[in-house]
């Protein structure tokens, strides 16, 4: 199982990208979650040999160049903040092993990411760990560094994440809920306050 894009931070090489042999990783998606139409319920489920001091992302995503502008939306206050103009260019970042996204935190909410409208947009909704939820925060990153345009067959792309990152990963099966929103800016938005009103973790 190779744990980072680069093994060696982990100890490992090109010819040994595995940390545990006996990892084992693991998706359930819930497709019209609670019949909220384009919502999804995404669970992560990690089990561990042992108790491991790293993260998880649960999950990561990439996304065609088009959905070029970035938001935040904070449920329990519903405010909705474009990020667009603060989103750092992540390319020199692939290959230095820092951080070179915009990171969000929030108690209720999550990331949005869209086309130049807002007519079509992905949404990651998620609770924070001190509410009981799988998430300490989103990243999103901008990686339009070989100028191939916004195809499927392009490099190109926007990601995301939603991290868990205790520190802390207990020996054992863990896991973790998110819920993936397609629509439009507005409905995403409208869509996790339902998300929020129904309690979800």
């Amino acid at each position: 199982m190779p744990l980072n894009w680069d093994p060696t931070v982990y100890g490992g090489d090109q010819g040994h990208p595995v940390i545990w042999d006996s990892l084992v990783l693991g998706k359930d998606l819930t497709l019209d979650f609670n019949n909220l139409g384009p919502v999804a319920r995404y669970t992560t489920h990690v089990v561990l040999p042992a108790t491991a001091e790293r993260g998880v992302q649960n999950p990561a995503g990439y996304l065609l160049s088009s959905f070029n502008r970035y938001w935040t939306y904070d449920a329990g206050l519903q405010k909705l903040s474009e990020v667009t103009g603060s989103m750092p260019d992540g390319c020199s970042h692939l290959t230095d092993n820092t951080f070179g996204g915009t990171s969000f935190f929030v108690d209720f909410g999550g990331i949005i990411m869209s086309d130049a409208s807002g007519a079509n947009a992905m949404g990651v909704y998620g609770v924070s760990i001190g509410q009981g939820g799988s998430v300490s925060y989103f990243a999103m990153f901008k990686f339009f560094c070989w100028g191939d345009g916004p195809f499927e067959t392009s490099s190109d792309n926007t990601a995301w994440s939603a991290v868990y990152g205790t520190g802390t990963i207990p020996a054992g099966e863990t896991t973790y809920n998110v819920f993936l929103i397609t629509d439009s800016v507005q409905n995403v938005t409208a869509r996790m306050d339902d998300l929020f009103r129904m309690g979800v973790r």
